[in-house]
């Protein structure tokens, strides 16, 4: 009796009683330059692969710290709810404070006191307590199914924040 693993039939696949897959025989079927630049093509994927997933862990690492930091920055927190109302820069060593949240110069003062037809055409209009679109609303009004009052109300204030006023 033999104490050797394997035998010499099984060494060199005589006994082998299971078909070849069709991937086995096309890689036998190589040649020898064949089979190594199909090698090296399977490690480069499984390199490419491994370097990829190893930067999405990094990426997803740097976003869970950066949320993590932001969340413990008062500053930045404020600014996000709107509460900041100033800030501070230093550029070549002039300091400029900046008044943040602060009301827009009234436009009457203003050499463009009429808004832009290209502003009023793209931003949305509060009717009602109902967001409409530009179109929507202006074609409503033109309709009558929307007072002058309503209309020139909510385009009024969605124009404030760019500093104009609907007349």
């Amino acid at each position: 009796m033999s104490y050797d693993r394997y035998s010499d039939d099984q060494m060199s696949g005589k006994d082998s009683d299971k078909p070849m897959s069709a991937t086995e025989k096309a890689f036998a079927n190589m040649t020898p330059e064949q089979r190594s630049e199909f090698v090296e093509r399977a490690q480069h994927a499984s390199a490419k692969a491994a370097h990829d997933e190893k930067a999405a862990k990094l990426r997803a690492q740097v976003a869970a710290a950066t949320e993590v930091s932001l969340a413990g920055n008062a500053w930045y927190q404020q600014q996000q709810r709107g509460t900041l109302s100033q800030r501070v820069s230093i550029s070549n060593g002039v300091t400029k404070v900046e008044q943040l949240n602060a009301p827009a110069p009234e436009s009457a003062s203003s050499a463009f006191a009429v808004p832009p037809r290209a502003l009023v055409d793209t931003i949305p209009v509060t009717v009602g307590g109902i967001q409409l679109g530009p179109k929507q609303a202006r074609e409503m009004y033109e309709r009558g199914e929307i007072s002058a009052n309503d209309y020139g109300a909510g385009l009024d204030e969605a124009l404030r924040p760019y500093g104009y006023r609907f007349r």
